[in-house]
């Protein structure tokens, strides 16, 4: 199975193989968190998620390609695959920072003021079904043509 992706919204990209979608693997941290004062009618309490593993990541639109993406299948090694620890496959695809993607109150935000980003790096994506926290669309930037210059001469 190919590997693509799907274009949603604002330019962002998702990363397919087959029937999977795949998001950023990302460290997740469980607190339980009581409901106070008049939130407790809808129960005890709930689990809260979070991570302290970097997420603002963007694919490249003019360089990325499907042929540098690694596909690793893996046997689980526990009775469920889908979680992080089975995960049956994993994409290594490449990526780079983007710095003006950030959060406010919990909710990721990206603006399209500059198109700096940082050097390439790799990520690692997970069957969708496999997470909790869930970043399955990154944007996408154009390398500045400056950048182009300077690795081309």
């Amino acid at each position: 199975m190919p590997v693509q992706t799907e274009e949603w919204y604002d330019r962002a990209w998702s990363v397919v193989r087959g029937p999977l979608v795949y998001a950023l693997k990302m460290d997740e941290n469980w607190s339980w968190k009581p409901f106070q004062g008049r939130d407790r009618h809808y129960g005890e309490g709930a689990w809260e998620v979070t991570s302290a593993t970097p997420w603002n990541y963007c694919l490249m639109r003019d360089s990325f390609k499907a042929e540098d993406c690694v596909v690793e299948e893996r046997i689980p090694s526990g009775t469920y695959p889908w979680n992080l620890q089975n995960a049956p496959v994993h994409l290594h695809v490449p990526a780079r920072t983007l710095p003006h993607w950030t959060h406010i109150d919990s909710v990721a935000f990206w603006t399209e003021e500059g198109n700096d980003t940082g050097s390439e790096l790799t990520l690692d994506l997970v069957p969708y079904g496999c997470t909790t926290l869930r970043i399955a669309a990154f944007p996408t930037r154009i390398v500045p043509w400056n950048l182009k210059f300077r690795e081309i001469y």
